[in-house]
């Protein structure tokens, strides 16, 4: 029987490439007898609960097993959940950090403009003074 277990990171003892089979006993000579009042030879009925026998010792997933499993699932999408909210707030951090530097790299360049247009009308004010001078008189021509 192929392991049926997922290929995990260990978590639970079980979890160590065992197939997690609880046996159910039964009474294979019961069984047997029951088959043979039933019209079967005896030596076919007993090999048939042999094989019965055999197949439920194998092959059975009791609800333990199925608690088990899901106990060690719930675990691990613990786990999970917890690296990603471990990575997400991580991103956040990340996020903002870059977001108030980019936040003070702009304010700075708005600040270098800012500075630059008022030099530059400073200047252009001047010029505008400067050719007034040349203006016609009487004209409307005015520079603050």
């Amino acid at each position: 029987m192929r392991n049926w277990l997922p290929e995990w990171p260990v978590l639970l003892a079980c979890d160590q490439g065992a197939v997690m089979n609880m046996p159910i006993h039964f009474n294979t000579l019961e069984y047997a007898r029951k088959l043979s009042e039933g019209g079967l030879p005896p030596d076919l009925a007993e090999t048939h609960a042999q094989a019965l026998a055999e197949v439920l010792h194998e092959a059975t997933v009791t609800p333990g097993d199925l608690l088990l499993l899901k106990t060690d699932l719930l675990a691990r999408i613990d786990i999970l959940r917890n690296e990603m909210l471990a990575q997400i707030g991580a991103l956040r951090t990340e996020m903002q950090t870059q977001i108030a530097a980019l936040r003070t790299e702009m304010l700075a360049q708005i600040a270098t403009l800012r500075s630059e247009m008022q030099s530059q009308i400073a200047t252009l004010r001047s010029e505008m003074r400067t050719c007034q001078e040349f203006c016609v008189p009487g004209s409307r021509f005015v520079v603050n």
